[in-house]
C-alpha cells in the first residue's frame, strides 16, 4: 500500500531538479491517482460500499499491478458482488505465495461458501480458528454455517422418509439463517415447494418455485416443477404459465449443452 506514496515522493524530487519534465508530471499525476483511489477503496471497503471498491481498484490497476493488499481487497469487494468464482480463483494464486497472509484463508472460505461448497468452507474456517482461537467473528461464521447445514441434512432426513410436514419446517428454518446466500437459499425453496406438492398443496409450491427462480433465474429445475404444479392446478391461465416455463426451461437446457 505504501508504493505509490514512495512513487510520488520520488517523482516529485525528480521534478524539483526538472520542473518541466512532462513524463515526470504526468508519471506523478498518475502516482498521485493512485494514492487518492486506493484511499477511497479502503474507506468503501470499510462501509461495505463494495460495488465502489471495485471500481476504484480498476482505476487503480491501470496505472499500477497489485500487490498482496490490493489483491486482497479485489478478493473481498468480488466476494461480496456476487463473482465468487473469480475471488476464489485470486484466493488460490496468493495461497501459493503469500499462504499466512492475514485474512486470506477466510476469504477463500468466503468464497467456498457462496459457492455452495459449504462443507469444505466448514474446513477452511476451522483451519482459520486454529490460527486465530479469539476471532469472534470467525466463530460467529462457523456457528451460522454449521446450523444451515444441520437444518438442511434434518430437511432432507425428513423428506427421504415421507415426513413431508417436517422436511417443510427444517428448510423453512433453514432460509431464515442467510438471506444473502441466493444459490444456497434457491435450492431450499425448491426442496420446499417439492415437499408441500407431495402434499398436494401446490398453489404454495409454485409460490416457492417463483421464490427460487426470483433468486436464481435460470434454475431449471425451478421451472419445470413450477409447471408441473401449475398443471395439476389445471386452470386456463395456469395451463398457459406452464407453457411458457416449459420453454424457459428447454431454452436454458439448451443454452447449458451449447457452453457445455
Amino acid at each position: 500500500g505504501s508504493r505509490p506514496q514512495e512513487a510520488v515522493v520520488a517523482i516529485t524530487a525528480g521534478l524539483v531538479k526538472d520542473p518541466t519534465n512532462a513524463p515526470a508530471i504526468k508519471d506523478r499525476k498518475d502516482a498521485e491517482e493512485v494514492v487518492n483511489r486506493l484511499a477511497l477503496a479502503k474507506q468503501c471497503l470499510a462501509k461495505k460500499q463494495y460495488v465502489q471498491v471495485w471500481k476504484q481498484i480498476q482505476m487503480v490497476e491501470k496505472h499500477m499491478s497489485g500487490g498482496v493488499e490490493l489483491t486482497m481487497m479485489k478478493i473481498e469487494a468480488l466476494c461480496c458482488i456476487g463473482r465468487h468464482n473469480e475471488a476464489y480463483a485470486l484466493t488460490t494464486s496468493l495461497m501459493r505465495t503469500n499462504s499466512r497472509y492475514p485474512g486470506l484463508l477466510f476469504w477463500r472460505a468466503k468464497c467456498l461458501y457462496y459457492m455452495d461448497q459449504v462443507p469444505s468452507a466448514i474446513k477452511h474456517l476451522q483451519e482459520c480458528m486454529r490460527n486465530d482461537p479469539d476471532n469472534g467473528e470467525y466463530r460467529a461464521e462457523i456457528k451460522r454455517w454449521r446450523a444451515m447445514e444441520a437444518q438442511k441434512e434434518a430437511g432432507n432426513e425428513a423428506f427421504k422418509y415421507g415426513r413431508y410436514q417436517e422436511a417443510i419446517d427444517k428448510w423453512g428454518e433453514c432460509l431464515e439463517i442467510d438471506p444473502h446466500h441466493r444459490s444456497y437459499n434457491a435450492k431450499l425453496l425448491l426442496n420446499r415447494g417439492t415437499a408441500q406438492a407431495k402434499l398436494r398443496q401446490h398453489a404454495l409450491a409454485v409460490e416457492d418455485c417463483s421464490k427460487a427462480i426470483e433468486l436464481d433465474d435460470k434454475y431449471v429445475k425451478a421451472y419445470n416443477k413450477r409447471a408441473e404444479c401449475l398443471r395439476v392446478l389445471g386452470e386456463k391461465e395456469h395451463l398457459e404459465r406452464a407453457v411458457r416455463d416449459l420453454e424457459k426451461a428447454m431454452e436454458l437446457d439448451s443454452e447449458e449443452n451449447q457452453r457445455s
